[in-house]
């Protein structure tokens, strides 16, 4: 009786502590294998693609690697250009804490639009120039509302990042003159150094800059350079350069502006619509109150000239004392008919009829001191070529501070005279470094450029 009563007992225990057992037991759910509604848009950028695909486990992002944003959460580096990754629709017993693994590694969700919220998660992915695929295995384990049920989710998402950038040729320029108003700075090239020799205390200007392209010919294309300027104009589609930093080029020429406060080195970059140039590396050297050596008076270089009808030529003018050509501006001189030359910007003379004209240089110094030219230049006026007729010519442009010119190709030949930079030649054909003139006689090549 006491065995069977001792029996009883015991079932009676087990009976009551079934309850209890089952009030602490969770039950474990496993989720995977499922498709999502997919979302991939860039961090820095936000008018850039947005990329969605819906009941899948792969997408695919283009983007504008030159045109993305760098890093603007500040958890990245400032170069760094991201995105985000979002998956929707996970399960809907995803409610308390939730924790996220991308690759077994636990997602930091202290970085902005980054973690898990209300059945969705979004990680990060960096955007490179190259582009790359990969896939990612995405964990999510949480909770429902009551706390009862354990859900572990698991995500496989392939995505494949594409550059949609396209990249220009990578090409070298060079600087064939650089001018400036001598009355506040004389800027000037030696080797790789530009000076800035500012008559009295550095302070605001411009320079002018005109550039040559990998074989030396002035840019005939459409050409924008990237150095800050005050005259900024707004590129063109399919140009990397930033909209406040960029400048069309006039003829070759750009207009920088410069405080006296220069960077001490500094390339300069040019883009057309299919390449990109960059010039060597110029070291700036910035002085003050440095005065122009002052040339005690000018002269033309030619007490003569004669050209046709249409025909354009731009004086030189050297000084007395200095031996060196100066900026000089060109008028007509007295009682010369205005009909037979016209003068253009001050510097440039065209023939416009027969007949003979006369000009007249004049220059300032910085130092403020002022020159008449010693004598006027005559100009012969003809009707037909002023030089032997020729098959065809091709206009190209002196380079260099002064270039011989010679009766042969080489430096053997005797020379026949002395150009300068900007001078106009007409060149019949170039072999072997030196370029023929319609004349007959010779410049070496490498100091010519269209």
């Amino acid at each position: 009786m006491k065995k069977t009563l001792a029996i009883v007992l015991a079932l009676v225990m087990v009976l009551c502590m079934i309850p209890a057992m089952s009030a602490d037991t969770t039950t474990n759910k496993t989720v995977s294998d499922k498709n999502y509604t997919l979302i991939v848009k860039s961090v820095g950028t936000q008018v850039g693609d947005v990329a969605e695909e819906k009941q899948a486990n792969s997408i695919t992002y283009n983007y504008n690697f030159e045109k993305e944003d760098a890093d603007v959460t500040g958890k990245w580096s400032e170069k760094t250009k991201m995105a985000y990754v979002t998956i929707k629709g996970l399960d809907d017993d995803l409610v308390n804490d939730v924790t996220v693994t991308i690759d077994g590694k636990k997602l930091d969700s202290s970085i902005p639009g980054v973690g898990f919220s209300a059945g969705e998660v979004s990680f990060p992915v960096e955007l490179t120039k190259a582009g790359y695929s990969d896939t990612y295995l995405v964990q999510i384990t949480g909770k429902n509302a009551t706390n009862d049920v354990t859900v572990t989710e698991t995500a496989k998402v392939s995505v494949k990042l594409v550059n949609t950038a396209a990249y220009k040729d990578a090409k070298t320029a060079t600087i064939t003159n650089i001018s400036s108003d001598k009355k506040v700075v004389d800027a000037y090239i030696v080797g790789s150094k530009i000076y800035l020799d500012y008559v009295a205390t550095p302070g605001e200007a411009h320079i002018k800059l005109t550039f040559a392209d990998e074989n030396g010919r002035a840019f005939s294309a459409i050409t924008y350079a990237n150095e800050p300027s005050k005259i900024a104009a707004i590129c063109l589609d399919g140009y990397t350069i930033p909209a406040d930093q960029c400048q069309k080029l006039d003829k070759s020429v750009a207009k920088f502006y410069v405080n006296g406060q220069e960077d001490k080195e500094i390339k300069f970059k040019l883009e057309t619509a299919g390449a990109l140039y960059e010039t060597k590396k110029y070291d700036i050297v910035v002085r003050k109150e440095i005065k122009e050596a002052d040339p005690k008076g000018i002269y033309f270089a030619e007490p003569t000239k004669t050209i046709a009808v249409g025909e354009s030529f731009t004086p030189v003018v050297m000084g007395v004392a200095t031996s060196k050509r100066v900026d000089a501006d060109i008028n007509p001189g007295t009682g010369t008919d205005a009909q037979v030359v016209d003068v253009k910007d001050a510097k440039t003379v065209i023939g416009t009829r027969e007949g003979v004209a006369y000009i007249q240089a004049s220059y300032t110094t910085n130092a403020g001191v002022k020159y008449l030219s010693t004598g006027s230049m005559k100009i012969v006026v003809t009707a037909g070529p002023s030089i032997p007729p020729v098959d065809k010519t091709t206009t190209y442009y002196v380079t260099c501070r002064n270039l011989n010119v010679r009766k042969g190709p080489g430096t053997s030949y005797g020379k026949n005279g002395m150009i300068h930079r900007g001078d106009a030649v007409q060149v019949v054909e170039i072999k072997n470094g030196w370029a023929k003139l319609a004349n007959g006689t010779y410049v070496a090549s490498k100091y010519i450029a269209k």
